[in-house]
């Protein structure tokens, strides 16, 4: 399903500890947003 709107959010961190320890901390929060029409991902590159 194609989404008319889109927002992406990106982050750099100083070491990749801090950035796993962010994605690690948002990951549970994602599988919370109880609306059909909405989705989101946190994703980690490094």
């Amino acid at each position: 399903m194609a989404r008319p709107h889109e927002a992406i959010l990106s982050f750099t961190y100083r070491s990749e500890r801090r950035a796993r320890l962010v994605g690690d901390v948002l990951a549970p929060e994602i599988g919370e947003i109880d609306d059909d029409r909405s989705a989101a991902t946190v994703d980690r590159d490094g």
